[in-house]
């Protein structure tokens, strides 16, 4: 006698005997393949979602470095090299040198800067004097130099540049930011050559315990995959570039998206420390003519920096010199770029005062 059982509902004998080769639902189980078979679906569109994201990934890295490496030859066809090469004990440096007169003035940059920040103002003073502007180890058209880039290292090197060059003392040093510290050193360690100083918004030895820390970015080490992968130079943005023409601004992010250069920049940061301290044991510079040039908007998000940027760290920079003032510009840190004249005004001035001095008139002589 044959019995009728509905799907879903086994009989009762099931539990003690199974006939084989009866499907599982028919015991009022799920069949195990098609708990696998969802698995299988699972992990077959994660694997789909992985493989879309490399593939896209890759495409975009791949665009990347194209655009790199297009903006790059366009930019090397674009930029010519300003200045030539002088050894300095192993690798070469770049000098820019024009105009005509003494005493000379020596331009140097701050962190991450070629010589080319200087470019706006340099030919106004090669009108009334011999100017002469040069890239650092790393930058613009100069060789990577020695580690660590120190002030020590900077200012033996350029002192062998200046010398190797044919640049003749006296001279007039200016220096922005870090470049400073490098020619208020220089004039410690060679003050016979030295005939005044223009420090604009210079970085002062003690503003480390002011608050004003160097920044490393916790992402340094990957900037070299960056740059090639063109991301740098799609979000390089260079402060007051509203204010500088269009054509130098192209130049100066060719120049300072080279991998030498974050190189520099990154070693000269690390070692700010250093620096400072060397700086922190010169001397005084007596009654040498000296302008200092402080931005009034460099630090305007951080009122408190500011205040002590403008009212304890610049004043005391002024106080170097029995001879020193200070005199406050509406612009950027970067005073060379978004208000060249005023660096121009400051230049002229020390070096008038410093041909009207006995000593400067008649000629400096090397130590």
């Amino acid at each position: 006698m044959y019995s009728y059982v509905a799907p879903g509902h086994p009989p009762q004998h099931a539990q003690e005997r199974r006939v084989p080769g009866t499907p599982a639902c028919y015991y009022g189980r799920m069949p195990s393949f098609r708990r696998h078979s969802g698995r299988r679906q699972v992990r077959a569109v994660v694997r789909f979602v992985i493989a879309g994201v490399v593939v896209a990934a890759l495409v975009l890295a791949a665009t990347g470095a194209a655009y790199e490496a297009l903006a790059e030859y366009y930019d090397r066809q674009t930029f010519p090299r300003h200045g030539r090469g002088f050894d300095v004990g192993g690798h070469r440096l770049n000098l820019d040198c024009e105009g005509q007169g003494s005493p000379v003035v020596v331009l140097d940059s701050g962190v991450g800067e070629p010589a080319r920040t200087w470019a706006l103002v340099q030919p106004q003073v090669a009108g009334f004097t011999r100017v002469c502007s040069y890239d650092r180890a790393g930058y613009g058209w100069s060789d990577p130099g020695p580690e660590p880039r120190t002030s020590v290292q900077m200012v033996a090197e350029l002192h062998t540049l200046l010398a190797n060059a044919g640049v003749n003392p006296p001279l007039i040093l200016v220096g922005h930011s870090l470049g400073g510290l490098n020619i208020r050193l220089y004039a410690a360690r060679y003050p016979g050559q030295v005939a005044g100083m223009v420090l604009v918004d210079a970085s002062h030895p003690d503003q480390q315990a002011k608050g004003f820390r160097p920044h490393v970015s916790p992402l340094a080490w990957l900037e070299p995959a960056l740059l090639h992968l063109g991301v740098l130079r799609a979000f390089f943005v260079l402060e007051g570039s509203a204010k500088i023409p269009p054509g130098l601004r192209d130049e100066l992010e060719f120049l300072m998206l080279q991998p030498d250069a974050l190189a520099a920049n990154f070693d000269e940061v690390r070692h700010f420390g250093e620096s400072a301290s060397a700086v922190r044991t010169t001397r005084n510079l007596g009654n040498l003519p000296l302008i200092v040039l402080t931005a009034t908007e460099g630090n305007r998000r951080r009122p408190l920096l500011n205040r002590a940027w403008l009212q304890d760290l610049q004043p005391d920079l002024a106080r170097l010199s029995s001879h020193g003032k200070q005199i406050l510009v509406g612009s950027g840190h970067a005073i060379q770029l978004q208000q060249p004249g005023a660096v121009v005004q400051a230049v002229q001035e020390v070096v008038e005062d410093a041909r009207g001095n006995a000593a400067g008139s008649a000629g400096l002589k090397k130590p």
